[in-house]
């Protein structure tokens, strides 16, 4: 399980959202099994902290979910 966030493939310019795309190219550059949440700016958008729990909780159980990004909005 990953919590990153959505569109860290465009935060080239902030360190801490890039480093979350580079950890999930390599786990599947590696054949890592993994699924990666992507909320929202929680600023911006508003995703509250025990919905966020609610869908890790899902995806955890769900093997579907693996190798998945699951982008979270309001």
């Amino acid at each position: 399980m990953f919590t990153s966030i959505l569109n860290a493939h465009q935060a080239t310019y902030a360190p801490q959202f890039w480093n979350k795309k580079i950890v999930k190219d390599y786990l599947e550059e590696h054949g890592i099994p993994f699924v990666s949440l992507r909320p929202g700016a929680f600023i911006a958008t508003h995703v509250l902290t025990e919905d966020l729990a609610r869908y890790l909780a899902m995806a955890v159980d769900a093997p579907e979910a693996v190798g998945k990004r699951i982008d979270i909005v309001p």
